[in-house]
């Protein structure tokens, strides 16, 4: 029908295998995802530690705006909630480091 050959997702109707009209499926809805929701990007900087992570610094965003807004109870909380994420990362950084050198071959150090 026409409706079918119009359709965004035709590729779902020419698939013969289950596993092909999935994929097609999941590509549709990627694609109109990435249309109207695109992804959002946060810089790392050569200069941030190495623990910094992505979210940590979207959490810091938020608690920067909460606190320009003139927001003190979301910037305390945002606070309280970013020093635990970064205590944490630096903690699991430490531990992944010592982690590599019990495995590494020490001849190599």
């Amino acid at each position: 029908t026409k409706t079918k050959q119009n359709c965004l997702g035709c590729s779902i109707y020419e698939a013969e295998d289950v596993d092909d009209k999935v994929s097609s499926f999941n590509g549709v809805i990627s694609q109109a995802l990435d249309g109207c929701m695109p992804l959002k990007s946060i810089r790392l900087h050569p200069t941030d530690k190495p623990w910094m992570t992505p979210n940590i610094k979207a959490k810091i965003k938020l608690r920067q705006r909460a606190f320009t807004s003139g927001n003190m109870s979301q910037y305390n909380l945002l606070s309280a909630q970013v020093e635990d994420m970064i205590r944490k990362a630096i903690s699991n950084y430490y531990q992944n480091k010592a982690k590599a050198f019990r495995t590494s071959d020490p001849a190599k150090w």
